[in-house]
């Protein structure tokens, strides 16, 4: 009997162990069920910290504490389709090599293929490598790929956990791929999100769709959001730092899209990927507060997305600053040109650029170029390289003409012999353009400008003078118009289509009539300028000229298939009338005789 009662107690003993493994794991079962993140309904000022055991694999690289590393690593790998895009984190102490020194390998070790960098864009702390793609036979994953300088060192994929194996395809994708935070929110841009997606329901209603995801393990409810933009709350100050160097994700409809964009909130100087503090949370952010009335250091500046366009930028600055443009923001969009030289020259100008790498995305950047120049712009004008604001000659004339004449002596090549009325030609036009509106319930927030489009000219190549002295000939009805925009009523979700922002009410657009300004837009230029615009389009809501869709778009050439084949007579195409306004006006005001006894303009 005794050795009975031993016998069944230790066999409890043994089994005991067992029996609360079980209960264990019953538990987490139960836990896991109640608490999926997918359940969580979250109020618009809301926030909910998942626990780690519930982070998804792809995620969870992003929730621990990385040592600072000593040498360039490729954080994450897009696919533009014709282009790959190579993440770079770079060391603060390292300086990065140009794109002449730099080779994408692809492949395994037995197959694989180099393509050269086309295009390098610098930025704090990480670098974007634009390289042509591989040929379709060569397999690779972004485990295998690298960039090799000057051939002899390799930059490599980082060791820690991928958040996928092969690139991101970007035409097929949803991705965050930029953050910006402001004083009071984060601007998160994402591409690929279907923007129809609960159009149906209430705009609350629809909002609670998406949320914000601060390194894989805080969220925050999206508060305004369309196109590409997506507005978050930051992390509650007290938690804000541990998520500076984190990627943000968005969850939309209980799914996590991938992320290229990293949290730097403005509290935080980046170092690396850690980042230190310089003040209370409370006290930077409110440094950031606009002052209401405040007046804004520039009245007028412009912003523009540019790809390979350095040889007309000289010409546009130009002509821009004198009409009263005081501060130009270019978006490189991947120029392989020698766009950084050509702003270096441009110094006596107040012009500065910011990478854009992110292909088809122009709403999305002209959506950041107004969060970014908003500190310190009241109106920004949203027009291409291409494209010339052109008042007409009375309005030019009327009551000031002594921005036409040059100082004796001055220097012509910098611009300093030229005096600017004041106020000048944009500030004048903007201000009647806001006066002509009487209804007194309304007012100006926006400017439409209509288009003059350009054609060849008979020009088998481009103008050595520039593009206002070569193309003189234009198609007779006026087209799409762009805009000049008060960056301080645009609505919170930035919605836009390319050149035209939604505004908050009273606001409203001011349609100018063609006869009182127009934009003059060289759109047809001499054929090998021209057919660089089949390589991709900027907008994000147009076709690209190679695909065989939306043929009918007001985006698309007249009489142009989709392969960029030259007409025989395209020098003599979208032709109606000769216009030399523009022409006779730069003329007059950039031009001078050299000892050559030719007429030179100031930009050449």
């Amino acid at each position: 009997m005794k050795r009975g009662i031993e016998n069944c107690c230790r066999h409890f003993l043994l089994l005991r162990p067992c029996y609360g493994l079980v209960l264990l794991a019953a538990s987490a079962i139960i836990a896991l069920i109640v608490l999926q993140p997918e359940q969580v309904t979250l109020s618009t000022h809301s926030g909910f910290s998942l626990p780690t055991s519930m982070i998804p694999y792809h995620w969870k690289w992003e929730t621990k504490e990385e040592s600072a590393s000593g040498e360039m690593l490729i954080e994450d790998i897009v696919h533009f389709g014709s282009e790959v895009l190579l993440l770079v984190r770079v060391p603060s102490s390292f300086g990065f090599p140009n794109k002449e020194r730099l080779q994408c390998r692809y492949g395994t070790h037995t197959h694989f293929a180099y393509r050269q960098a086309l295009a390098v864009h610098l930025e704090d702390t990480r670098t974007a490598v634009i390289c042509g793609a591989p040929p379709q036979d060569v397999t690779w994953d972004v485990s295998s790929v690298l960039i090799k300088i000057d051939k002899d060192q390799e930059i490599r994929k980082g060791s820690a956990n991928p958040e996928y194996k092969h690139p991101l395809p970007w035409n097929s994708s949803s991705v965050v791929y930029e953050v910006f935070p402001t004083h009071k929110d984060v601007v998160v841009f994402a591409h690929g999100v279907n923007n129809t997606l609960g159009v149906e329901l209430p705009e609350q209603e629809r909002l609670k769709q998406f949320q914000c995801v601060y390194g894989g393990r805080y969220i925050t409810a999206v508060t305004a959001q369309a196109n590409d933009v997506f507005r978050c709350d930051h992390p509650p100050a007290s938690v804000m730092g541990d998520f500076a160097g984190k990627k943000v994700f968005l969850r939309i409809g209980g799914e996590i899209i991938p992320s290229l964009a990293y949290y730097n909130p403005l509290t935080l100087k980046p170092v690396g990927r850690r980042a230190v503090s310089d003040a209370s949370d409370e006290e930077h952010l409110a440094s950031f507060e606009a002052t209401p009335g405040k007046p804004k250091l520039h009245h007028i500046c412009a912003c523009t997305l540019i790809y390979n366009g350095s040889k007309f930028l000289k010409e546009w600055v130009y002509y821009h600053s004198h009409l009263g443009v005081e501060k130009f923001y270019f978006y490189d969009n991947n120029s392989e040109d020698n766009l950084d030289e050509v702003i270096a020259n441009l110094a006596n100008f107040n012009v500065t650029k910011h990478s854009w790498p992110w292909v088809k995305s122009q709403e999305a950047g002209f959506s950041h170029c107004s969060l970014l120049a908003q500190p310190e712009c009241s109106w920004m004008l949203y027009i291409d390289i291409d494209e010339y604001f052109f008042p007409n000659s009375s309005f030019l004339l009327r009551g000031n003409e002594t921005f036409l004449r040059k100082n004796e002596g001055g220097d012509v090549s910098s611009m300093a012999g030229y005096k600017r009325s004041s106020p000048s030609i944009l500030a004048r036009f903007i201000q009647e353009a806001v006066a002509s509106r009487k209804d007194v319930n309304v007012t100006v927030g926006q400017i439409a400008i209509y288009c003059h489009n350009y054609g060849p000219s008979g020009l088998q190549q481009s103008p050595p003078q520039g593009v206002t002295q070569g193309y003189t000939c234009r198609i007779k009805r006026q087209r799409r118009h762009k805009s000049i925009v008060l960056l301080s009523v645009i609505v919170e979700s930035l919605r836009n289509q390319v050149h035209h922002f939604t505004m908050k009410s009273p606001y409203v657009l001011e349609t100018i009539r063609p006869w009182v300004a127009i934009i003059n837009h060289y759109k047809f230029q001499a054929w090998d300028e021209f057919k660089t615009k089949f390589h991709r389009r900027a907008a994000s809501n147009v076709a690209d000229w190679t695909e065989d869709r939306n043929l009918a778009s007001n985006d698309r050439v007249p009489g142009l298939g989709t392969k960029p084949i030259k007409p025989a007579d395209w020098e003599l195409r979208y032709c109606d009338v000769q216009d030399y306004g523009l022409r006779d006006y730069t003329r007059r005001v950039f031009g001078f005789y050299g000892k050559d006894k030719r007429l030179h303009l100031a930009w050449e």
